[in-house]
């Protein structure tokens, strides 16, 4: 089991890693990328996804760090 949730905040930690770096602080986001991409009908509605997979992600990754650190592993 603690192999298993090691390998969950690891996944997470990576995965924020990539997300975060997609996300462009100064307002052009995804769009910089291509501007021509439409993933889910508009620009918006994909940074708005990636901005919310992005918080999951966080929870996930500060929830199976603090379960690891209470059982010291």
């Amino acid at each position: 089991m603690l192999s298993i949730l090691q390998l969950v905040r690891y996944s997470s930690m990576l995965l924020l890693i990539l997300l975060i770096i997609t996300q462009n602080p100064k307002g052009e986001g995804f769009s910089a990328f291509n501007p021509t991409i439409n993933y889910l009908g508009s620009t918006r509605n994909t940074e708005s996804l990636l901005s919310n997979i992005t918080w999951g992600l966080v929870l996930i990754f500060l929830a199976s760090t603090i379960f690891l650190a209470s059982i010291d592993i």
